[in-house]
Parts: C-alpha cells; structure tokens; sequence
C-alpha cells in the first residue's frame, strides 16, 4: 500500500487512477440514493432548498416571491401530486428565465427543477404499474 500513495502532512495522496475511480463511482451512487429519497413524494428536501433561496437577501423580492408560490404549489395537498410537481416545475422555470437572478440562485433552481422532474419520472412509472 505505500507504493500506492504518499502522505504528505495528515493528507495521503493516492497515485493510481483506479482509485479515482471508485471515488466517482461513490459520489455517483450517494447522487442516485439522493434520488431515491426524492422520488417518493417525499418533498421536504425540496422544501429546504426553497427556503434556502427564500432566505438569500441578495435574491430579488419578485423572485422570492415566486419561489414561495412554488412550495405552496408543491405542498398543497388537495391537487393531483402530478399536477403540484408539474406547477412547480413551471413557475421555477419562469424564475430560472427572470434576468435579474444571482447565478447562484439559478444553478440552486434548476438542481430543484430537475429533483422534481425525477420525482414526476417517478410518480408516472408508479401510475403504470
């Protein structure tokens, strides 16, 4: 193992590519598992990113405001989970498209944008089974 990597203070670094490998194979499992949480109707993690953005004083007040219309769109409970997820979708497209947005904000959006697309995915392969 010592040929493999050097460590350098408290750091080791590894020299062989297979193990950069299985480190991306890592990250992309742990981002298929974030899926699966998300794509059971489970919208709370939803609902943090949004508050998170809600939060952001450097966010325009017109697109906070958008962004709270889309969790109450996403959280009201006497709708079609299709159509809440399908009315998210598009309101933070419209905010996604507002020139005034931070970039930031717009990256935090459309990472929401396609969580609730998975969840949509999702939804409609559970109607056809």
């Amino acid at each position: 193992m010592a040929a493999l990597s050097t460590v350098i203070g408290n750091r080791k670094i590894y020299k062989k590519r297979s193990f950069l490998k299985s480190r991306r194979n890592f990250v992309s499992s742990r981002m298929i598992r974030n899926y699966e949480v998300v794509s059971y109707m489970n919208v709370e993690p939803i609902n943090k990113l949004l508050d998170e953005i809600n939060n952001d004083r450097s966010v325009p007040r017109n697109i906070r405001n958008m962004v709270v219309e889309a969790k109450k769109s996403l959280n009201d409970e006497k709708s079609d989970p299709n159509l809440r997820i399908n009315g998210a979708i598009s309101i933070l497209d419209e905010v996604s498209n507002d020139a005034n947005i931070p970039t930031y904000t717009r990256t935090q959006i459309w990472n929401i944008v396609s969580l609730l697309e998975v969840m949509n995915e999702s939804l409609k392969k559970k109607e056809k089974l």
